[in-house]
């Protein structure tokens, strides 16, 4: 079938039903597509876990924990940006204990569990989800996914890192972060 050089619409006379313009023999391919613009600056929109603020920051590659500063206060924190597999919680005592396993950026598997208000927060497989450190201890989670987030004052956080070697899996490390 010609195409109509002028609109590119597939014609089956000897002029464009589209635009009129006289048809020539021609391949019977379309014309090429001009290519797509370029994708924007890879970058993240977190929230401050010191002033809230929300940023965008520009991360570079695929690592485990990123340093960030904060444009606004200046506060200097870590996050790490996870895929969440599955989270669960309950409340006791007026706090709410969240048990969240992810997997990070190594394709290792993570159990963070933590306290925070008494606030159920969403969070479903396949989210992806940021946890955000000051001093070493959670300060804030947040859903990329949904654009929510959840400050986490006190109580203690835990980080259970589960790694896979060969059909072993072994827990690698396990940190107790007091808040």
């Amino acid at each position: 079938m010609p195409y109509c050089s002028n609109c590119g619409q597939e014609q089956k006379g000897s002029f464009c039903i589209n635009c009129g313009t006289a048809i020539a023999p021609s391949p019977t391919v379309p014309p090429p597509r001009p290519a797509p613009p370029p994708p924007p600056l890879a970058g993240k929109h977190l929230v401050c876990p010191s002033c809230v603020a929300q940023n965008n920051y520009q991360l570079p590659g695929i690592h485990l924990t990123y340093t960030c500063a904060c444009p606004a206060c200046g506060a200097v924190f870590q996050t790490r940006i996870v895929t969440v597999r599955a989270k669960n919680s309950n409340k006791r005592n007026h706090l709410r204990h969240f048990s969240v396993r992810v997997i990070n950026a190594g394709h290792g598997e993570e159990l963070i569990q933590f306290r925070g208000r008494d606030v159920e927060f969403d969070m479903r497989s396949g989210d992806t989800a940021v946890f955000s450190y000051i001093g070493g201890k959670i300060r804030l989670v947040q859903n990329l996914t949904i654009g929510k987030y959840m400050k986490v004052g006190g109580g203690c956080a835990f980080v259970i890192v589960v790694f896979a070697t060969g059909s072993a899996l072994g827990v690698w490390s396990m940190i107790r972060l007091l808040s």
